[in-house]
C-alpha cells in the first residue's frame, strides 16, 4: 500500500503566464503536506501510462498548446479514474481549444481578455 501522494506538476508553453515560476511558487507548498513530486516540462507526460498511474493530484501551467488525441486521452482518463486536477489562469483555459473531452472536464475556455484589461 502506498502512503505518499503524488504531484505531478506539467508546466510550460508560452512563457508570457511564467508556467515555471508561478508552479514554483505552489511546489513547496505541496511538499509541505506530503506530496512528492515530478515535474514535466513536456505535453508528451500525459501519454506516459506509468507517469499517470502515480499521480494523485495533477497541477497544470500550459498556456496556448494542442493536445494530441494520445495527450488528451492520458489526461482526461486519469481525472476520471480519481486523479484531482489543478491550475489557474490560462494554464489550464488557453490550452486545448480543439480538445473537446478535456474542455468538458476543465468546464470552460479562455475567450478574451475584456476590453481595456490588458494594455497593448
Amino acid at each position: 500500500m502506498r502512503l505518499s501522494l503524488r504531484a505531478l506538476i506539467v508546466c510550460g508553453g508560452w512563457e508570457g503566464h511564467e508556467p515555471v515560476a508561478a508552479t514554483s511558487l505552489f511546489a513547496p507548498f505541496l511538499e509541505e503536506h506530503g506530496y512528492e513530486l515530478r515535474l514535466a516540462d513536456s505535453l508528451d507526460v500525459y501519454t506516459d501510462r506509468s507517469a499517470m498511474d502515480a499521480a494523485d493530484l495533477i497541477v497544470q501551467c500550459w498556456t496556448h498548446g494542442r493536445f494530441t488525441g494520445e495527450q488528451e486521452a492520458g489526461l482526461v482518463e486519469r481525472v476520471e479514474a480519481g486523479a484531482g486536477f489543478a491550475g489557474w489562469h490560462g494554464g489550464v483555459l488557453a490550452v486545448g481549444y480543439e480538445a473537446s473531452r478535456y474542455q468538458l472536464m476543465v468546464g470552460g475556455r479562455f475567450l478574451v481578455h475584456p476590453g481595456g484589461f490588458v494594455a497593448r
